[in-house]
């Protein structure tokens, strides 16, 4: 069977090591042979990684964080072919197959990256953020371009300062706290809007004015496109 292209995952350390593991058991749920995974990060593991970030072990010190990560997920997790590109993604672009994009660096600059490459490529863009027990995910389509559902509409700090290099960027975990807890949250939420939008292989069960664009723990609202249109939210218990 022909392969459709690939899922993307840009940031392989706090949410990334609780998003990726799920996520290809869901790709394989719902698309089969029909995609494959691919990870981008050019951080390698530190010993402080290894609190929060459970993908990794003592051994996996200074190893590339894709690198570890793809190994884990082929031998242990999921029978789905993986793709490690240890660099940042403002070194590389992606591919030209990609179908969605998750994000989840830790800074603003990735993130509008994530975006930019979202409009380029014509995919979705799935972003998830979090700062000690707060946590947040919210999804893109280029077809969003400009309106209130851009990120950059909402959150328009994530082009102030356009920094590609992660190693130049003011990281979340600079200022923060960041637990378990809120990176596992901030990977629940991410799962939980891909699955609304791709829960029958791409062909969505309900019209798009129904469908949740973000979801904010913080607040404990789920941002549907209703909210777009009227204002209107939809609050969890």
């Amino acid at each position: 069977m022909k392969q459709l292209g690939s899922v993307v995952v840009v940031g392989c350390g706090g949410i990334g090591c609780y998003l990726i593991p799920p996520l290809s058991a869901i790709l394989g749920e719902i698309w089969g042979d029909n995609v494959s995974l691919t990870l981008i990060d050019g951080d390698t593991v530190s010993e402080r990684n290894l609190v929060r970030q459970p993908l990794f072990s003592p051994e996996s010190v200074g190893s590339n964080k894709t690198i570890v990560i793809k190994n884990t997920i082929e031998m242990r997790i999921a029978p789905i072919q993986v793709k490690a590109i240890p660099n940042f993604l403002g070194n590389v672009l992606l591919p030209n197959n990609t179908v969605t994009v998750f994000c989840s660096a830790d800074n603003h600059g990735t993130r509008n990256r994530c975006l930019e490459e979202a409009d380029r490529v014509g995919c979705w863009c799935f972003i998830g953020a979090n700062e000690d027990k707060q946590a947040e995910a919210y999804c893109y389509s280029p077809e969003w371009k400009g309106t209130d559902k851009d990120p950059r509409t909402y959150y328009p700090e994530l082009t102030e300062k356009d920094v590609y290099d992660p190693s130049l960027a003011i990281h979340c975990e600079d200022h923060s706290y960041q637990s378990a807890v809120s990176n596992n949250l901030a990977a629940a939420y991410m799962l939980q809007l891909y699955r609304s939008m791709f829960s029958t292989g791409g062909d969505r069960t309900i019209m798009e004015i129904e469908l949740p664009y973000r979801i904010n723990s913080t607040l404990h609202t789920i941002q549907t496109t209703p909210t777009y249109i009227g204002d209107t939210y939809v609050t969890t218990d």
